[in-house]
């Protein structure tokens, strides 16, 4: 029975923000010599990090000061489906290569990453299941990323727009992609 009458006691708490807690009075030095509780605190800390890698979305958008680095991280989860990146304007074609593991990739957006290159779309070509890209405002991007992406099997959408040094070619390469339902080339003046 709950002696606060609130329907919730400690032990009705997830391991992970158990282990918040415990790290945080730890870090006041409330716990020092409670050797089972620090144990406790590391285990709750390895099930946040499986509960982390089983994520299915992020969502990132925005985030100016992002790096290849969270990328990497956000690589691990292996269930990981659709990544949101727009507007991160830090990340390099690094980020795509971590990405590039994710089994399960469907969905992308790199829009607003301005540092962006072909070999972002090289590595991402790698998902097998990649069914959506968005690749807008990476003025950096040629031919040569349509290219890569016309070796995607389920590709269904991919937005170009504002990417200007695309030509006719990165048409006739994304021509080849059977499933392909959308394509958005605004503002490719070439």
């Amino acid at each position: 029975m709950d002696p606060l009458g609130r329907g919730a006691s400690l032990f009705h708490l997830s391991d992970s923000c158990v282990g918040q807690i415990l790290n945080y009075f730890d870090n006041k030095g409330f716990l020092h010599g409670f050797a089972n509780l620090h144990r406790l605190s590391r285990r709750s800390r390895r099930l946040a990090d499986a509960a982390f890698c089983m994520r299915q979305a992020v969502d990132a958008s925005g985030c100016t000061l992002l790096k290849d680095a969270a990328a990497a991280r956000f690589a691990r989860c292996t269930a990981l489906q659709s990544v949101n990146f727009g507007g991160c304007d830090k990340l390099t074609y690094r980020a795509a290569e971590h990405l590039a593991r994710c089994a399960c990739l469907q969905s992308v957006n790199f829009g607003e990453c301005y540092k962006l290159t072909d070999r972002a779309a090289e590595h991402l070509a790698r998902c097998a299941a990649l069914q959506s890209v968005n690749f807008f405002d990476c003025g950096k991007l040629t031919d040569r990323a349509a290219e890569h992406l016309a070796r995607c099997a389920c590709l269904q959408s991919v937005n170009f727009g504002d990417c200007y040094k695309l030509t006719d070619r990165a048409a006739e390469h994304l021509a080849r992609c059977a499933c392909l339902q959308f394509v958005n080339f605004g503002e490719c003046y070439n």
